[in-house]
């Protein structure tokens, strides 16, 4: 399945964006005004924190290594909070308290990590007709993905050298 801005052109795509995104506010503006200071606030963060991700997965193309640690907080903004935020939300609609909603955003939260590391396994190994992507996607963009970060992390120097001339296109 093609994406919009492949199928339709980036400017479409940035204005199909912009039209969701009122679409959202349309939705918020439904809810009880009890509620609603509290779930526009999480949205909005989240809408920063995602753009903070996606930022980070891009500069991460560009970086020559990427840790551990930084990948975890990139795919935790990217990917997780959405999860996260999706979940507090509805605790918050549906009455509950602060603790429980701090517990149900942090179960989120990890769910959404542990989804985008299956998603990084799934991108070198999963079935293309299940999955719906090319097999090895992430890689030929030059995604710092779980599995490449671990490799380099763990690899000897010599095999260290070897990836990161396969990276580089320049493999012997």
């Amino acid at each position: 399945m093609e994406t919009v801005h492949k199928k339709y052109g980036e400017s479409t795509a940035i204005l199909a964006g912009d039209v969701m995104q009122v679409a959202a506010y349309e939705h918020i503006n439904r809810i009880q005004t009890v509620f609603i200071h509290q779930v526009l606030a999480l949205f909005n963060n989240t809408a920063k924190e995602v753009c903070e991700g996606q930022q980070m997965d891009m500069d991460f193309e560009k970086q020559e290594t990427v840790g551990h640690e930084e990948y975890l907080k990139m795919i935790e903004l990217k990917t997780s909070v959405l999860l996260a935020a999706s979940l507090k939300m509805g605790a918050i609609l549906g009455g509950a308290g602060e603790r429980n909603q701090k517990l149900i955003y942090e179960f989120g939260r990890k769910l959404g990590l542990a989804f985008q590391v299956q998603d990084d396994y799934l991108d070198a190994f999963g079935d293309p007709d299940k999955f719906g992507k090319q097999v090895g996607g992430d890689i030929l963009s030059n995604k710092k993905t779980f599995l490449l970060i671990h490799a380099l992390e763990t690899a000897s120097e010599a095999q260290q050298k070897e990836l990161n001339k396969i990276i580089k296109g320049k493999p012997t």
